[in-house]
């Protein structure tokens, strides 16, 4: 009889993860967020705000939304807070570079 017991490394109940990511990766969740929502009534969109403030949530989309609102707003407060923000006109905004266009990113094999 084999006495091992099989193990498997998960993160600590108590971990604090710090992540960090470049502009685009930050894009890339501004794309999920959008298809998040897309197509999303307004009422949806006010009772998933109410699912969230209840801690209450039933939708999986919502969680997910919640999820992606959250990693958005940290890392927003992260660059204000550490000086890694400008303010530029919207004029000047490039949609090739900037995060404003939502295409998602070419791959090498494209």
């Amino acid at each position: 009889m084999d006495t091992t017991s099989e193990k498997v490394e998960i993160i600590k109940q108590n971990a604090v993860i710090v992540l960090k990511f470049d502009r685009e990766f930050y894009a890339r969740l501004t794309m999920i967020m959008q298809q998040l929502i897309e197509g999303k009534t307004p009422e949806q969109m006010e009772d998933a705000a109410k699912q969230i403030e209840s801690k209450n949530i039933k939708d999986l989309w919502v969680l997910n939304y919640e999820t992606t609102l959250y990693l958005l707003k940290a890392s927003e407060e992260y660059c204000q807070t550490n000086n890694l923000t400008e303010m530029i006109e919207i004029s000047k905004l490039n949609p090739d570079n900037d995060i404003a266009d939502n295409t998602p990113p070419k791959t090498s094999d494209q």
